[in-house]
């Protein structure tokens, strides 16, 4: 009878945070949205929630509420030459994202988000020398397909849009490799990545925003759009981090493959917001390219996770060979 009670209350929390990640990721893209229309600085802003997440993690620490297992020795050399890299290619996906709200519509840009495992193939493919296989392949080129139908059937977007749509994918493909490749042993936890790299993101936001921003931020007077509605900047900040915390669970308790496919579902409600809240007009080549970009995308996630087995599998073999 506990035991029962016991698989009920694990299914009912399992719920709540399927039905968390489906809502805190979209309200914190309708919360930017909201805030970019008026305070037009997208790059202070996404240091913001970095900031947030360092001080809180920072704060659970010495509060002793969070355990730091890493046994990294985060010297001055170890900053600058591993978690800088990374923390850098975060910042630059954060502005990019925000910057995308000034240029686009909000469906489409949930609709462009479609191509990131091109963009991430690609880089994985130069970098890493990671070749994938047919099938992969044959989903990667469904994808573009469908993103070079959805482009063409949106007459509004504009080419500054679409290039910082792709930077904003691109930069955040380079965090993967740049996190496999120089963070691989140390096996940060979701609470371990905000200490060490929001700091480190931060840093570089807002050195960029001091350099691009902050004079028509004085000019108009900025930081007192921030006092009249602090509790949507916070608002804004704090749903940055949760989304984090949300997303590592939820690929805890369904696997990374089934967080993708989530994703697609989720992408999908924030067109139909769009849609019928700031009414963005969307055309039948859009859908079209869209369908086919969302099939493309689940057949890249579920080739992919087979392909990754099957190459676990064989390195387990080479390795039981004497």
């Amino acid at each position: 009878e506990r035991e029962k009670q016991f698989n009920c209350c694990t299914a009912m929390q399992q719920v709540l945070w399927l039905a968390t990640y489906f809502w805190v990721g979209p309200v914190l893209i309708v919360v930017n949205k909201m805030l970019l229309e008026t305070f037009r600085f997208p790059i202070f802003l996404s240091g913001l929630g970095l900031v947030f997440a360092a001080v809180m993690s920072y704060a659970l620490k010495r509060l002793k509420l969070i355990e730091i297992s890493s046994n990294a020795q985060i010297d001055t050399t170890f900053w600058l030459t591993r978690v800088l890299p990374v923390g850098a290619c975060q910042a630059a996906t954060l502005a990019f994202g925000n910057l995308q709200y000034l240029y686009t519509g909000l469906g489409m840009i949930q609709m462009l988000k479609a191509m990131t495992p091109l963009v991430v193939t690609a880089v994985v493919v130069v970098f890493l020398k990671q070749i994938p296989n047919r099938k992969v392949m044959l989903s990667l080129l469904a994808i573009s397909i469908g993103t070079a139908a959805t482009i063409k059937g949106d007459a509004t977007i504009t080419s500054l849009g679409l290039l910082l749509a792709l930077m904003s994918t691109l930069t955040e493909a380079g965090r993967l490799v740049l996190t496999q490749y120089l963070l691989q042993n140390l096996k940060f936890s979701v609470w371990e990545s905000q200490l060490y790299l929001a700091p480190a993101g931060a840093l570089c936001l807002f050195s960029t925003s001091l350099l691009l921003e902050a004079q028509q931020m004085a000019a108009t007077n900025a930081l007192a759009e921030m006092s009249r509605r602090p509790a949507l900047f916070f608002l804004a900040a704090s749903l940055g981090l949760c989304v984090h915390l949300v997303t590592s669970y939820v690929i805890k308790i369904t696997g990374s493959v089934s967080l993708k496919v989530l994703s697609l579902f989720r992408n999908g409600a924030v067109i139909l917001y769009s849609v019928f809240m700031y009414q963005e007009p969307v055309s039948q080549m859009q859908m079209l390219g869209y369908t086919i970009s969302m099939l493309g995308f689940a057949g890249y996630a579920k080739f992919k996770m087979d392909q990754d087995q099957e190459e676990a599998k064989a390195k387990s073999a080479l390795a039981a060979v004497p």
